[in-house]
């Protein structure tokens, strides 16, 4: 892990202008990748209206293999992308924007559990006010305990997500 990696977490309210940018960042990928729209999608807190978020749009890609051909890992730098490594997820290549707006990118195999799961949770927030809140206090209690970088504020929030992801995924099996 490079030091550079680690940025200090900020939560903020969600802005609906997220959403936009999110379409446009897709759309740049997609254009410069020759992607589908259903292998580029936004997850992460930024996705779900009302949920409170660091402000970083997360994307998710999916490739047809893994780990991704170099073009495609070129493609996507030439979007301005940092490449950071697996990061801690094996068979997840993660990239960072930093800019005028903030993306982080997990490039990873289309349709492996991962993938699914990451779709799972974003839609389970979206459809579910008390998962929101269940989530939103999880976040403000990792953020307040000193868990101010990337990894330790996801470990710090871990089982909470845990159990979020247990119940999207009941939920999706009985629908």
């Amino acid at each position: 892990m490079s030091q550079d990696s680690d940025e200090y977490i900020q939560l903020e309210s969600h802005n609906p202008a997220w959403l936009r940018l999110a379409a446009n960042e897709r759309a740049a990928l997609i254009g410069a990748t020759g992607s589908t729209p259903e292998k580029v999608q936004h997850i992460g807190s930024t996705a779900v209206p009302g949920l409170l978020a660091k402000p970083i749009l997360d994307l998710l890609f999916g490739t047809d293999a893994y780990p991704p051909p170099e073009q495609l890992v070129g493609q996507i730098c030439s979007l301005g992308f940092q490449c950071i490594g697996e990061y801690g997820l094996p068979g997840r290549l993660y990239f960072r924007k930093r800019g005028e707006v903030a993306v982080n990118l997990h490039v990873m195999l289309f349709g492996c559990e991962r993938w699914l799961n990451n779709l799972a949770f974003r839609d389970h927030l979206l459809h579910s006010e008390a998962a929101r809140h269940r989530y939103a206090a999880a976040k403000l209690a990792a953020r307040d305990s000193g868990a101010n970088t990337p990894l330790a504020y996801s470990e710090a929030k871990a089982s909470t997500v845990q159990a979020l992801l247990a119940d999207a995924l009941a939920r999706r099996n009985d629908a």
